[in-house]
């Protein structure tokens, strides 16, 4: 990645505990179903956000999607 605005980011909450997330990154695409079953995905996501801005540790969070599927950013 060139340049950090070569990242974008889209976050759609769903009905029924679900979202869709959508990350294009220097003109690919990522597509996530993260599921609201074990917690609240963009909590989790903004926690980290936060972390990461606070200049601590390297954040991680753990996003599931169904059937089993499992996103882990670190």
């Amino acid at each position: 990645m060139k340049y950090p605005d070569d990242i974008d980011f889209y976050y759609f909450l769903e009905n029924h505990g679900w979202s869709t997330c959508l990350i294009f990154v220097s003109g690919n695409i990522y597509k996530m179903g993260p599921t609201h079953i074990f917690g609240n995905p963009i909590v989790a996501l903004l926690n980290a956000v936060t972390e990461l801005l606070k200049a601590r540790t390297k954040p991680k969070f753990i996003w599931h999607d169904e059937p089993v599927s499992k996103w882990s950013i670190n």
